[in-house]
């Protein structure tokens, strides 16, 4: 139940908490590894580091009391500069699951997953008959994301819920260069008032 005059604030029941809601992207940064065959990343699950730039998750595979987390989408931010060659292999040999308690919510190819960020639209060289090709997995808009919602319902990512994003990439793919992949959930945090 809404509190007067501020939506973003609900208490539940009686000894339960105040929680307030922002909208608040989750994620999680892992990195694909050269010249390595099949792989898979786990998102949201071991950390990488602890710092901002790696996830703004603080407990390893869920979302620590009494937070609460309503997902719209997903996306996958891929590092700038990635090379065409590993983009493509990326976007043709990845398969992405996102799951809870074990239990797939979406289950795709990587190139149905936009970035919904990154550099967009532009090019420059200095010979006079080139070809230029622009690497991006999605057009840089907020909203760009891979759909989690069931007709406007978002996915809702209670407290303690165990749940991960994992990249499985074929042994087809074999990358020339490291390569570093934000999982980011877009959605609505419930967090302490």
């Amino acid at each position: 139940m809404a509190m007067p005059g501020n939506r973003r604030a609900a208490k539940y029941d009686p000894g339960r908490p105040v929680l307030e809601y922002i909208r608040n992207p989750l994620y999680d940064r892992k990195q694909i590894a050269s010249g390595s065959a099949a792989q898979s990343l786990t998102f949201f699950r071991t950390f990488l580091g602890g710092t901002f730039r790696d996830t703004n998750m603080t407990a390893d595979g869920s979302l620590a009391a009494p937070h609460t987390y309503d997902a719209f989408g997903l996306s996958i931010f891929v590092q700038q500069g990635t090379t065409a060659a590993d983009l493509e292999l990326l976007m043709n040999f990845g398969v992405f699951q996102f799951s809870m308690s074990d239990k797939p919510y979406l289950t795709c190819m990587m190139h149905q997953i936009p970035a919904a960020a990154g550099l967009h639209g532009f090019a420059s060289t200095t010979v006079t008959a080139t070809t230029i090709f622009e690497a991006q997995n999605g057009y840089p808009l907020p909203t760009g994301y891979m759909p989690l919602d069931l007709e406007g319902s978002p996915l809702h990512i209670p407290s303690q819920q165990n749940f991960q994003g994992v990249l499985t990439l074929s042994n087809a793919a074999t990358f020339s260069d490291d390569i570093d992949l934000w999982c980011v959930l877009h959605g609505i945090l419930g967090r302490p008032a």
